[in-house]
């Protein structure tokens, strides 16, 4: 009986693999897992939170804010490597301040997961999982549908906030405050 092994993927594989294909790949223990494209509704509300946040980081210059998608190595050896849609990363952990060109090292300072009408709620909360346990410290997921955004830190989660309640970053933003309603350009 012939016993077929898999070749494990790394975070570069999956870039070089995506750069080949067009397709968007994240990596979870080795394993590729192929991301299908966002719509319309998924990509503005991913520069909305990111504008909002770019303006705060214009005014405090402590990190860099990134969007798109960006892929970041949680773990290492199988690797793990998830893709951020809005995330900041404090400026003492970028080489020379600037942002990579390969993979991100690191889950983000600060995360913002817009979840999907396809995404699988076991799936979701598994990501969200793996940010915070790699070190994210602040974790937004967005829920388009519903208008509502949920806060995940180590200690666990918020209620949902809608409407007019306010959405914090911190402790990774100090003084950072929004509208719910303004990270879905309402």
């Amino acid at each position: 009986m012939r016993t077929e092994t898999r070749q494990l993927m790394t975070a570069d594989d999956v870039l070089e693999l995506g750069g080949k294909t067009g397709a968007q790949y994240e990596v979870v223990e080795g394993e590729p897992r192929e991301m299908p494209p966002t719509g319309g509704e998924h990509g503005g509300i991913e520069i909305e939170a990111g504008f909002l946040l770019r303006q705060y980081v214009k005014d405090h210059p402590i990190g860099r804010v990134f969007a798109g998608e960006v892929l970041c190595r949680l773990k290492r050896n199988p690797d793990t490597a998830r893709a951020a849609d809005v995330g900041f990363i404090r400026n003492e952990r970028l080489p020379e301040g600037r942002l990579p060109v390969g993979p991100i090292e690191g889950a983000p300072d600060l995360v913002v997961e817009i979840v999907s009408p396809n995404d699988a709620a076991d799936e979701v909360q598994e990501k969200i999982s793996q940010w915070v346990e790699a070190g994210a410290a602040v974790v937004w997921s967005l829920y388009p549908r519903r208008r509502g955004v949920v806060i995940w830190r180590a200690t666990g989660a918020s209620p949902e906030l809608r409407g007019d309640a306010e959405v914090d970053a911190e402790p990774v933003l100090p003084g950072f405050r929004c509208k719910a309603r303004e990270l879905f350009g309402d």
